[in-house]
């Protein structure tokens, strides 16, 4: 069962996660929380025997770190997100090459 506190509702994350990331409709944000405070709820509410955890795991780790796992949710912007895509098509991937473009995501 997700748990993210009183600042986000599991239904939320559920209907931001379905929406592929896109909302249909303002959000109002009830109480600051940190990206890493957000990511860590959402990878609690997985069974400890999903297999999508640990590249979920991964994947957030990278988000933190590049935009910053301080960084309140409410201040993230696009623009954040085109940094995060940026800074993460030019770090080394497997065999010597960038990290592929399907992989940041």
């Amino acid at each position: 069962m997700l748990t993210p506190g009183p600042a986000v509702t599991s239904q939320e994350i559920w209907n931001f996660l379905n929406a592929g990331g896109r909302l249909s409709e303002a959000t109002r944000i009830k109480k600051s929380v940190s990206l890493r405070v957000l990511a860590d709820a959402y990878l609690k509410s997985f069974p400890a025997e999903a297999k999508d955890e640990p590249s979920l795991r991964t994947e957030s780790n990278h988000l933190c770190r590049l935009i910053g796992s301080s960084t309140l949710v409410e201040n993230v912007e696009v623009q954040h997100i085109h940094i995060y895509v940026a800074r993460r098509a030019e770090e080394p991937g497997l065999r010597g090459r960038t990290i592929r473009p399907v992989t940041i995501r």
